[in-house]
């Protein structure tokens, strides 16, 4: 019942960071995203093969106890996280459209992309796996696409209204996001000791993992698109991961295993953020 209510103002939160993302992309940025082909098939690849299939060989290499293993599969499994671009990629001074438009995308493809990385990764034992597509629909729809949709046609045809609107949203969105993270962390606390040193140490070195490997695929590009593709690819998609946690394994520490990797992705992406921004200024 508490973490129904938590999660709820989590998926909040999200849904007002998404009507600011919206707000602040026009129909043209949003175009010019979308047609930038290179781009946009460096980013899929990277956030639904190179990361997870580097994250499966991670936790088969390490010792690891299966919850933590199948914590790390479910993030493996669920992209770019709805907070990603805003306020993740703003504080890296990253590139939002980008990082929008790849969440856009991603978020199409993750109902065909998830079912199939799951029955790839997943252990055997797993095999039965109930996977919850109606949910993963719902969530999609209801905390990503609509509200960065109404978002986009806000800043369109009401700009005025939309500069208003952003005076204040990002901040209502972020606030409620951090409340709610401590909240979890508060709630979860007990069952996430359980998993112990090492379980924290291995979802420590796999959302590294994440961040080299989003920083290596632009090396060579600018500066603001290098930092937006590591950090979404750093913080992978926490409402889904939680879904499918809490809906197949409740009675197992693979809830707060996630948890575990959705606080550190957020402070490695902050972390990282704020060096890389400040090396290129300087």
């Amino acid at each position: 019942m508490v973490f129904s209510i938590i999660m709820k103002f989590v998926m909040a939160s999200v849904i007002l960071l998404m009507l600011s993302v919206g707000m602040r992309t026009t129909v043209k940025q949003l175009l010019e995203v979308l047609r930038n082909t290179r781009l946009l098939a460096i980013g899929m690849t990277v956030n639904f093969i190179a990361a997870p299939a580097l994250m499966y060989l991670c936790i088969h290499w390490l010792p690891i106890n299966i919850d933590v293993q199948i914590a790390i599969i479910l993030m493996a499994a669920a992209p770019i996280a709805p907070m990603a671009p805003v306020p993740f990629v703003e504080v890296a001074k990253g590139d939002v459209q980008y990082s929008a438009g790849l969440m856009i995308i991603a978020a199409s493809l993750s109902v065909i992309m998830i079912p199939v990385i799951l029955f790839i990764m997943l252990p055997s034992n797993e095999g039965g796996l109930n996977i919850d597509i109606v949910g993963i629909v719902r969530t999609i729809l209801v905390v990503q696409l609509i509200p960065i949709t109404a978002g986009v046609l806000l800043l369109h045809f009401k700009p005025d209204l939309s500069r208003k609107l952003n005076a204040f949203v990002p901040k209502a969105g972020q606030i409620g996001l951090l409340v709610s993270l401590v909240f979890l962390l508060v709630y979860q606390f007990r069952f996430m000791i359980t998993i112990g040193i090492g379980g924290f140490l291995i979802n420590l070195a796999v959302v590294l993992l994440c961040l080299g490997i989003g920083h290596a695929a632009l090396s060579r590009d600018t500066g603001e698109r290098r930092r937006a593709l590591a950090v979404s690819t750093t913080v992978r998609n926490i409402p889904l991961a939680f879904l499918l946690a809490n809906s197949n394994f409740s009675d197992s520490a693979v809830a707060p295993s996630t948890l575990v990797f959705a606080t550190f992705s957020m402070i490695v992406a902050v972390i990282y953020g704020r060096i890389a921004a400040r090396k290129e200024q300087d």
